[in-house]
């Protein structure tokens, strides 16, 4: 039930930064199989790890889809996930929270070492959030108003592996899929 308020929260709070982006209804959802098909190979030095195809049930009126998999390189490890909330305000809350509370341009900082960086990527509104003390990073992209494409790490020394790996996503393509 906390999380559930959580997220209702927050949806209010982006309901006020922009009202007229995100529905309350969900659209039809598209299968993690297809999300899966956008999820990009390796890049040179990389290996890609399995893919884990999921479908949440945050709550009676909402779900998500999603396909992940994990790239590495040695020690290092990036998570991509690609998720369809059929844009649901509460699914693009829980899987986008700063992208959807946050304005265009913000930057910020919580110490000791996290900045968070409201910006765009291919004309989407994206977080980036690096802690340069535990080396930990995101980046999370919301396409659309709908999908989300969204590289963690927690063993990286900055965001350019995420950049490399998120790179690969064809996110004109991702926004494309009904």
């Amino acid at each position: 039930m906390k999380t559930r308020t959580t997220a209702m929260l927050v949806f209010l709070i982006a309901a006020a930064v922009s009202p007229a982006a995100y529905s309350t209804t969900n659209s039809e959802l598209v299968s993690p199989a297809v999300l899966e098909k956008l999820l990009p190979s390796a890049p040179e030095g990389w290996t890609r790890l399995g893919a884990r195809l999921n479908q949440v049930n945050i709550s009676d009126e909402c779900s998500y889809t999603s396909a992940s998999a994990t790239y590495t390189n040695g020690e290092l490890r990036v998570k991509l996930m690609l998720a369809d909330t059929g844009s649901h305000a509460e699914g693009l809350t829980t899987l986008a929270t700063s992208v959807v509370t946050l304005p265009d341009g913000h930057v910020g900082k919580i110490p000791p070492a996290t900045t968070i960086t409201r910006i765009k990527i291919d004309g989407s509104p994206a977080v980036e959030m690096w802690d340069a003390e535990k080396l930990q990073g995101e980046i999370t992209v919301v396409v659309g108003g709908r999908f989300v494409a969204s590289v963690e790490t927690s063993t990286a020394d900055s965001l350019e592996p995420l950049k490399a790996i998120l790179a690969g996503v064809d996110l004109k393509a991702l926004g494309a899929l009904k």
